[in-house]
């Protein structure tokens, strides 16, 4: 049996077709990787990691989010980096949004989305407490 291209699962063209490896910052993570460097050399943060930790949502469905952070005076917040959407907020799909924001309510510490602002990673980063 033959299917033609009008049976085969399209994707939409702004959805991502594979993901990287664990552990392999996209272009978007890397920038801000640099952003956070740069606030540690300025003592802001006192240390972060990348995908060090994963946190159980509900049964099967867990979250890995992109960076923990502490900063000089002992906070810890959970930092997810999104890309810039043509409105100027961040770019999510619906079941990412849902996972955020149950883990924002669940979990004790800060959850914080960042995006780049308006021209770019060189011109800073906007940032969503949730």
């Amino acid at each position: 049996m033959t299917f033609s291209r009008s049976h085969t699962r399209q994707m939409p063209r702004n959805r991502v077709l594979g993901r990287l490896k664990a552990g392999e910052m996209n272009k978007t993570e890397s920038a801000y990787a640099e952003h956070l460097k740069a606030s540690q050399i300025a003592g802001e943060v006192a240390l972060w990691w990348f995908e060090c930790v994963g946190l159980k949502v509900a049964a099967k469905c867990h979250y890995y989010p992109d960076f923990m952070v502490m900063y000089s005076d002992g906070r810890i917040e959970i930092h997810e980096v999104k890309a810039r959407n043509s409105a100027g907020g961040y770019r999510a799909e619906d079941d990412a949004k849902v996972k955020l924001r149950v883990c924002a309510e669940k979990f004790p510490f800060p959850l914080v989305v960042v995006w780049p602002k308006q021209g770019g990673f060189r011109a800073g980063w906007e940032r969503e407490e949730l």
